[in-house]
């Protein structure tokens, strides 16, 4: 954790350099017998290349980045930042659920990552899951502003949707409306 806390606190956007992150994860390699987790290091280099990608709307590159980061070994935001790609901006939704299920399995304190999932499920219609996995977030971080503005977002888009099935499917309309207010009884009218 220290490491990759001193990896993070020197990547280029805070004054540093791959240089000197590569320096870290070459002089943690004399420890790699006792830990590991820490060939992982190395990883933190291609991730945030890999954001700048993204940043760009280079996604495609992003995620080979990503990929390359996770094989130097198994760390938590490696898939994280790959599921928010597939997710947000390839609209592979199920390669997206596969890597935020590791990413919990690897850091399951990580309240993003439930509400990450929680979209996720959203996304592919499974309004069960993506309910259970927002009121993990919100479990994991009570009254984070994320959360909270996610938990509008998805009452409203059902509340919206209920309101187009009004005339035509009341059952769907119903259902829409009730899961509105599972996500947030702010609308419960």
């Amino acid at each position: 954790l220290i490491n990759s806390d001193s990896l993070w606190a020197k990547e280029p956007r805070w004054g540093g350099s791959y240089l000197i992150m590569e320096e870290i994860s070459k002089n943690a390699e004399k420890y790699y017998d006792i830990n590991p987790k820490l060939s992982a290091l190395y990883g933190f280099i291609y991730c945030d290349q890999a954001k700048t990608f993204k940043r760009n709307k280079r996604y495609k590159e992003a995620i080979d980045l990503f990929t390359k980061a996770i094989s130097f070994g198994d760390h938590w935001a490696f898939y994280n930042e790959r599921a928010d790609v597939y997710h947000f901006y390839l609209k592979e939704y199920d390669r997206a659920l596969e890597d935020i299920n590791r990413s919990i399995k690897l850091r399951p304190t990580i309240d993003g990552s439930y509400r990450m999932r929680s979209r996720i499920y959203f996304a592919k219609g499974n309004y069960t899951d993506s309910i259970d996995n927002f009121h993990a977030a919100e479990m994991v971080r009570p009254g984070d502003p994320e959360t909270k503005e996610w938990r509008e977002w998805a009452s409203k888009n059902l509340l919206n949707k209920g309101h187009g099935l009004l005339k035509t499917d009341l059952h769907g309309a119903i259902e829409n409306y009730s899961l509105s207010v599972k996500f947030g009884d702010q609308n419960c009218e």
